[in-house]
């Protein structure tokens, strides 16, 4: 797999960057609205939150930003988990015509969707970045360390996006599902409210979702707060590996019959 999209490369960097410019195609900024965006977003959320509703922390309220730095730092690998499942599911659908017409490797197309997302998250957490910059709350360890925090919500993304893009294909109410399911494990997750707004009895629930200590992680990290958990994220660790494999092999057992499904 790793040598053909290797040998694809070319395919695969063209089409992300031809994705880009249609995206912006016609207008009078062009690609520049990549990083007017990103932040655009994350000043919205600073200044909603830290100044209009004046949100704070539980036990922090004298920390002005620290609601809106706990927000990002969920929001931002939430964002690119659920870019990654939602444009999978339909990525051998909306290319159904040029698997048809064209012999190249399925896997390119899940490869695309993960770059063009993943230029997207790193354009937010720069920003991020700079802004905890500026505003003096950035530790150059939670810096580093988010980095492979990121990839376990980035891998399982990959893993569920391959197997509900196959599903997709033969059944297309998948796309329905999985902007459901998406909601729902967005709320279920601690990346709006704060872990402490919960009763105690129902915070061993958290457990359950394997996002949840990645993402408590991140929080950890950049607001300075409390410790990582290891067996959560070691949890995490297995269900990204879970996901890769269950969505590859799925993929790789239906890849030759997706040009007569669609």
């Amino acid at each position: 797999m790793i040598m053909k999209l290797w040998q694809y490369r070319g395919f695969i960097a063209h089409s992300v960057l031809q994705e880009f410019r249609g995206r912006y195609a016609g207008s009078l900024l062009g690609m520049s609205w990549v990083i007017i965006n990103p932040f655009v977003q994350i000043l919205v959320y600073t200044l909603i939150f830290s100044q209009v509703m004046r949100a704070r922390m539980p036990g922090q309220a004298d920390d002005v930003l620290g609601y809106s730095i706990y927000l990002c730092a969920g929001l931002i690998p939430w964002t690119c988990f659920a870019e990654i499942v939602s444009r999978s599911t339909n990525m051998f659908v909306e290319y159904g015509n040029l698997i048809k017409k064209s012999a190249f490797p399925r896997v390119c197309l899940p490869a695309i969707v993960l770059m063009s997302s993943l230029i997207n998250f790193a354009m937010l957490m720069g920003i991020f970045i700079l802004f905890m910059l500026i505003v003096g709350r950035l530790s150059w360890s939670a810096f580093f360390l988010s980095i492979p925090l990121s990839l376990l919500v980035i891998l399982p993304a990959v893993g569920l996006g391959l197997a509900l893009g196959t599903l997709n294909i033969f059944f297309r109410d998948v796309t329905q599902v999985q902007a459901i399911l998406l909601q729902f494990w967005f709320w279920l997750t601690p990346i709006v409210w704060p872990v402490e707004a919960i009763p105690l009895a129902l915070r061993d629930w958290l457990s359950l979702n394997p996002l949840e200590p990645m993402v408590a992680a991140m929080h950890s990290l950049f607001l300075g707060t409390g410790s990582l958990d290891p067996m959560g994220i070691f949890r995490g660790m297995l269900f990204s590996i879970f996901t890769l494999c269950l969505g590859y092999a799925m993929f790789r057992s239906k890849a030759a019959e997706f040009a007569d499904e669609l």
